[in-house]
């Protein structure tokens, strides 16, 4: 892949963040959330009811199972990760993702903790938008629902940047609220179900990617190896049905296998925070 060396200067150069714990850490005023927001918090607890309700859990979980689903690409028998929706990483290219045609009934599953999100949010006084596409005023698709099983003792070491993703697709170009602006980006996430089995845990790195760090990425383009994280902090969170977290996916993360019977229904959706504009970019 050819990577231009003015292109590159658009992923930020990041530190490693300012944790105060290594614990995962509740969030309940605004300073924490625009610690958990800058990167100095390595997993943020939501409140209960910040995205789905109890009632919304089980009625979403019961019309995920009728859906239709697919794997990842690039992904091998060890990393069984099946998505509904359309991820940024997936999409051959800018116009395909922007593209997608999301049915209503998908629609009116992701609404509810959107809007939910963006109201929590707001009572604090960030602002929270959909990422628009330039060129052709298309919003980013946002909220996407994954089921994950990674074979035990396997590792799926990697990070989530839109302008390092957006290396991988010849149409795309930096949305303008990003160029020339710092940026950090997180991931909201909630667990729908773990199959009766605890759910694989969720490994977060106070270890940001850096541009050099491709010369050792894998063939299949967004895996790591592990030695690249030895010696970082770290915080562990193993999540629980019906709990909201948080973290910063431009840190190396990791979903380390367990049981094999764990059957993990996520729903997540990354959030672009631009401290500079007070504001919250949403997409997948």
């Amino acid at each position: 892949m050819k990577v231009e060396t003015d292109f590159m200067t658009s992923v930020p150069v990041r530190v490693t963040g300012d944790w105060k714990t290594t614990e995962p850490t509740p969030v309940f005023c605004k300073c924490h959330i625009i610690r958990f927001l800058d990167g100095d918090m390595g997993v943020a607890l939501l409140p209960q009811g910040s995205l789905f309700t109890e009632s919304e859990r089980v009625a979403t979980l019961a019309r995920l199972k009728i859906r239709h689903v697919r794997q990842y690409d690039n992904t091998d028998a060890t990393q069984k990760v099946m998505v509904d929706g359309q991820p940024f990483v997936d999409a051959p290219t800018l116009e395909s993702y922007l593209n997608t045609d999301m049915d209503d009934d998908f629609k009116s599953l992701v609404s509810p903790p959107l809007n939910r999100l963006k109201a929590y949010l707001e009572m604090f006084g960030i602002k929270v938008q959909v990422l628009i596409d330039d060129a052709t005023g298309k919003p980013y698709p946002a909220g996407v629902f994954r089921t994950i099983s990674v074979a035990k003792g396997a590792s799926v070491l990697h990070c989530d940047d839109l302008g390092r993703d957006g290396l991988h697709k010849p149409d795309f170009k930096l949305p303008a609220v990003l160029q020339g602006r710092y940026y950090n980006q997180v991931s909201f996430n909630f667990l729908l179900d773990d199959g009766g089995h605890e759910a694989d845990s969720l490994w977060v790195y106070n270890r940001p990617y850096t541009e050099a760090d491709e010369e050792v990425a894998y063939p299949n383009g967004w895996q790591f190896p592990n030695w690249l994280v030895e010696d970082a902090q770290f915080v562990k969170h193993t999540p629980q049905v019906g709990q909201a977290y948080g973290f910063s996916t431009t840190l190396y993360h990791d979903v380390r296998g367990g049981s094999p019977l764990a059957n993990r229904v996520t729903f997540s959706v990354f959030g672009i925070w631009v401290k500079e504009l007070n504001t919250l970019y949403l997409y997948n």
